[in-house]
């Protein structure tokens, strides 16, 4: 079974496809009926996945790309970057690339956490130093 081509602007499904005969490389161009957006096979939308590590067999050499800018402490380059390459909304860019990260390294529930339970452990020490 095939998954569904979508826009990856406004995510509808109302598309067509029109082979270019005028170029040497005969290109399929995609257009959205219902935003007008223009796309090239394999650059439609698709849903993010949580990928627990960037070795991750389902990931596309893009969402590597992105993975590795999220967990150098970049996430707005890391946003940036997959918008440009596929020509989604900022919106929808932010989404797909924070659920792709949820869970890694780099993301920001992990270190969080973290930062609270160290907190809560060196109040509880400090408190009873001082009590005795």
């Amino acid at each position: 079974m095939q998954d569904e081509v979508r826009c990856p602007k406004c995510r509808s499904n109302q598309i067509t496809a029109t082979k270019n005969d005028f170029s040497h490389r005969n290109d399929i161009i995609i257009t959205c009926l219902n935003c007008g957006h223009q796309f090239l096979p394999g650059h439609g939308y698709k849903p993010p996945v949580s990928a627990k590590s960037i070795d991750d067999p389902s990931l596309t050499e893009l969402d590597r790309k992105v993975m590795k800018i999220w967990a150098s402490g970049n996430k707005l380059e890391a946003v940036k970057v997959y918008r440009d390459e596929t020509g989604i909304g900022l919106k929808a860019a932010q989404q797909y690339v924070q659920q792709l990260n949820v869970g890694t390294a780099g993301s920001a529930g992990n270190k969080g956490c973290a930062g609270v339970v160290l907190l809560f452990i060196a109040g509880g020490a400090l408190l009873l130093l001082l009590m005795h």
